[in-house]
C-alpha cells in the first residue's frame, strides 16, 4: 500500500473519532497548512496533525516530524496535537505537542515485565 493510501486510512479513522468526541471538526482547503483538522472543542480551536502508528515491541510508534521534502522539521508552533492512528490497536491517540519530545515517541501499550513505572508513557492515557 503506497504512502498516501496509508494517509488516507490514518485520516478517515481521525475524522471519525474526532468528530464523534467534538462539535466540530474542519478541513482545511488545500494542502498548504502543517496540520490536517482544526477541532472546535466549543471554547477553541485546536491544530491536529494526523500521523499513522505501528504495533512495535507492546508500543505505538509514530514519526513526530515531517517526511515531506518541503517541510523537513518538527511541528512546534504550528500545531495542538497530534492524532495518532494505529491499525493493529484499532485506536486513535492525542497526544498534545509539548508532550512529544522525541522525533519517534512511543506510546506503551502492553505493560513492561518489570516494576518500571519512571518514563513510561501509556497509550491508554491518550484514547479517544
Amino acid at each position: 500500500m503506497n504512502s498516501h493510501r496509508v494517509g488516507d486510512i490514518a485520516e478517515a479513522h481521525v475524522l471519525a473519532a474526532l468528530s464523534e468526541r467534538y462539535q466540530a471538526v474542519l478541513i482545511p482547503f488545500g494542502n498548504g497548512q502543517r496540520y490536517d483538522f482544526v477541532v472546535d472543542t466549543g471554547e477553541s480551536f485546536l491544530k491536529v496533525q494526523v500521523k499513522n502508528g505501528r504495533l512495535r515491541k507492546g508500543c505505538v510508534v509514530f514519526n513526530s516530524r515531517s517526511v515531506s521534502s518541503q517541510y523537513n522539521s518538527g511541528y512546534e508552533g504550528q500545531i495542538d496535537f497530534f492524532a495518532v492512528w494505529c491499525p493493529e490497536t484499532k485506536k486513535v491517540y492525542m497526544i498534545p505537542i509539548e508532550k512529544v519530545t522525541s522525533q519517534k515517541p512511543y506510546l506503551r501499550v502492553d505493560p513492561l515485565k518489570t516494576n518500571r513505572t519512571q518514563g513510561i508513557v501509556y497509550a491508554s492515557s491518550y484514547e479517544v
